[in-house]
């Protein structure tokens, strides 16, 4: 099997013609790379880059057909022959085949080319040159030099005291506002409305559905109608302030009259009374959106659809 060599060639899927030509001794493998090569932007041919590059951008591949399978000897023959038969003007072959690809196996860098390589010239030197580092103030230790474990302890230290590398550390305001957005209850409703269970936060849902992460959010906020068949709705109840939308997550069941952040005096029952009211208005507004999109759209493929009735010929008149 060591000496056997594939000639193959790569199919277009939409055209469904073959637009290349080639030789290998593990034709899988060589597909593959074909793919990794050109993500990386590696080629030796520019015209096969450039169909395969438009084809992953589209999310399709090119088909791997195997013309024929012959000796190491004879594959410069086989290749030549498919080109010819295919046609070079049809092909994105750079020339007639039969030709033997560089071999680049114990190829050793000169010294010339050593020195000139960017790694080697940052070889030995601090990462910032006269420059202090963002968090100890001071230069960085020399690029490959092994950190020691006070320098370490140092850098976990100012990175929690700094919010990693970002610089200043969030404000209480702000981490507040994640909570409030985080901690937002959900509910889990069927096709009707009806809530199913309730969820205290999105993140306790897609861990108790083993749902994507921010695919909740997604539903919720109404990108996307449902995931994986799950409908969610922020759950609007007497927690929540109806003037400003403002959730008291601390509210107990003994307090029934309490006042939100921004200063509405609430009482509950009345409170959860209005929310559910603002929902029921909010549904109807979208049914009546969406019917009213469907009357339109009756209307006009009725009035397409309608013939013209026959008029009565009248007596002619004179002679």
């Amino acid at each position: 099997m060591k000496n056997k060599v594939y000639i193959y060639g790569l199919k277009c899927p939409t055209k469904k013609v073959v637009r290349y030509v080639g030789k290998s001794k593990n034709p899988k493998r060589r597909y593959s790379e074909h793919f990794s090569h050109t993500k990386a932007s590696r080629y030796d041919n520019i015209h096969l880059y450039r169909w395969l590059a438009k084809l992953l951008r589209e999310s399709i591949k090119p088909e791997l057909i195997i013309f024929e399978e012959c000796d190491n000897k004879d594959w410069k023959i086989k290749e030549k022959k498919w080109i010819s038969k295919f046609g070079l003007d049809n092909l994105l072959n750079m020339n007639q085949g039969g030709i033997e690809p560089p071999d680049n196996t114990g190829l050793k860098w000169t010294e010339e080319q050593k020195e000139n390589h960017p790694a080697h010239k940052r070889k030995g030197k601090p990462q910032w040159i006269d420059i202090p580092h963002p968090l100890l103030g001071k230069e960085h230790p020399t690029k490959g030099q092994k950190r020691s474990k006070e320098f370490c302890e140092l850098m976990s230290k100012q990175r929690l005291e700094k919010n990693g590398m970002r610089g200043v550390k969030l404000s209480k305001e702000r981490v507040e506002q994640i909570k409030e957005r985080v901690r937002k209850p959900i509910a889990l409703i069927d096709d009707n409305g009806n809530i199913l269970k309730e969820y205290k936060s999105q993140k306790e849902a897609t861990i108790d559905l083993e749902l994507p992460k921010g695919a909740v959010s997604r539903v919720c906020s109404g990108v996307y109608n449902q995931t994986k068949g799950y409908k969610f709705m922020y759950l609007k109840s007497s927690k929540t302030c109806s003037s400003c939308g403002w959730i008291n997550q601390d509210l107990n069941l003994s307090i029934r009259e309490w006042t939100c952040k921004n200063g509405h005096k609430l009482d509950r029952d009345l409170n959860a009374a209005k929310n559910i009211l603002n929902e029921g208005l909010k549904i109807y507004r979208q049914e009546l959106a969406i019917t009213k999109v469907e009357r339109k759209s009756d209307v006009s493929n009725n009035a397409h659809s309608v013939k013209p009735e026959a008029q009565p010929i009248g007596s002619a008149v004179g002679g």
